[in-house]
């Protein structure tokens, strides 16, 4: 993966000194090939972190060749590995706030998907994440409330009123659209590819809303 991406720099760095419309247009085809390729090694890692993970152990079959799995603790009617193989997923972080408009949605929903509604933290708690994960100017817009359980939901209801409004929301969306710096040739692909991007990103944003 490491050495696909270094191929794709190596390529878009190229683009820019290329004049056949021929080898680019193929060079474009390369990079989403390649796109696909990583696609396909993620997928294969993933299925060797769940192998990894489990508690079963390889054993090479000596008539066929295949490597097979055979549990530690075998289970009555196992069939399978995949029954006590577990994917080992990443540690779920939330993404701190910086007060970007744009990005108050996305900080919002992750913070309710994770901290919020867990039980097991109370008021005092969930507050002091919050304010671990919003970042100035914005912590200054809760800075005056005590760390108490009391103000934890006063605190959220005047993060959600400066910033989750969904007109300023989308004017801000709208404002960067129109702020994303041109592109002058069609054979700037690299840029081209940032434009769309960003674009996108945007667009996706306003559509969430």
């Amino acid at each position: 993966m490491d050495a696909l991406k270094g191929l794709d720099n190596q390529i878009i760095e190229l683009i820019g000194s290329l004049e056949s419309e021929d080898v680019e247009a193929l060079t474009v085809k390369e990079i989403d090939d390649s796109d696909k390729v990583r696609e396909e090694l993620n997928q294969i890692v993933l299925r060797m972190e769940e192998v990894l993970t489990s508690s079963d152990t390889f054993h090479l079959n000596p008539t066929t060749g295949v490597a097979q799995v055979q549990s530690e603790n075998p289970t009555p009617g196992a069939s399978s590995y995949q029954d006590s193989a577990k994917a080992k997923l990443p540690k779920l972080e939330v993404k701190k706030f910086s007060g970007r408009l744009q990005d108050w949605q996305e900080f919002w929903d992750s913070f309710q998907s994770s901290i919020d509604p867990n039980e097991s933290l109370s008021a005092v708690d969930k507050f002091s994440y919050l304010k671990s994960l919003v970042l100035e100017p914005t912590r200054s817009t809760i800075a005056g409330f005590a760390l108490t359980a009391l103000n934890y939901e006063a605190a959220v209801q005047v993060l959600k009123k400066h910033y989750g409004k969904e007109i300023a929301i989308q004017r801000a969306h709208v404002n960067d659209l129109l702020q994303l710096p041109p592109v002058f040739s069609e054979r700037d692909i690299p840029r081209l590819r940032k434009l769309f991007d960003d674009c996108e990103a945007h667009f996706r944003g306003l559509q969430a809303l």
